[in-house]
């Protein structure tokens, strides 16, 4: 009986290597694309759990860079962890900054951040984001962030602006939002300053009401653009 010739080890380990090689390329051959990298991109929650969500104030999502996340909440600016694979990511918000505001504001601050925890997977879908939980249900549909006023958080790439957001309210006697367009007013503001500033009473001697921005000149020698948002001041 002849005997079989012995395959030396390194003809097996060539072997092995050779199949390995021929495995992966017939997978790269039907990979789906992969997933577009969201480091350095910026969103805005359009949809919370399927519920719409507050024309203003607005709940963000920054990619900063592979580890970070921050963002405002709607009443709070917030910062976190971030886990980012492919289509797959977990976002460990795991801090605030604690200002109050009105109930229906501080509703979508807690709905968004819950959704936020809760996610595990992610998709692009028509120039959206969608953040999905295990379960595979969107938790939080966002979409681009569009162009900033004056004021805003900068876009991934742009330098911060000089001018500090603020949210401010004029209200007359009774309480209602008032202030039309091009008036000259002399009323006390509760403003609610960004980056975790706490809110401050202000006495603004002269503020031009021009549609929806409202801006002030010279004030703490800076100049500043506010907001009305039409919801009840802060007590």
């Amino acid at each position: 009986m002849r005997r079989r010739p012995r395959m030396s080890v390194r003809g097996i380990v060539l072997t092995m290597l050779a199949i390995g090689a021929l495995a992966v390329g017939c997978r790269s051959g039907h990979a789906a694309n992969p997933a577009p990298s969201l480091i350095g991109t910026l969103w805005r929650a359009e949809e919370i759990d399927g519920r719409g969500v507050l024309e203003r104030p607005e709940s963000t999502l920054a990619f900063d860079d592979a580890r970070r996340i921050t963002g405002h909440t709607a009443c709070n600016r917030y910062f976190g962890e971030l886990e980012l694979g492919e289509g797959a990511l977990r976002l460990k918000p795991a801090g605030t900054t604690r200002m109050a505001c009105a109930p229906v504001v501080m509703d979508q601050e807690s709905r968004f951040l819950a959704a936020l925890s809760a996610a595990t997977a992610f998709r692009i879908d028509g120039g959206k984001l969608l953040l999905l939980d295990e379960a595979g249900r969107v938790r939080v549909r966002l979409v681009p962030h569009g162009p900033r006023r004056e004021g805003s958080s900068p876009t991934p790439g742009q330098p911060a602006s000089s001018s500090l957001p603020l949210a401010a309210h004029a209200f007359d006697r009774d309480n209602r939002p008032s202030s039309p367009a091009g008036r000259v007013v002399a009323r006390r503001y509760r403003v609610r300053r960004d980056y975790g500033r706490p809110p401050a009473d202000r006495e603004y001697s002269r503020l031009t009401v021009r549609g929806h921005d409202e801006r002030r000149s010279s004030l703490i020698d800076r100049r500043y653009t506010a907001r009305r948002q039409g919801v009840p001041r802060l007590r």
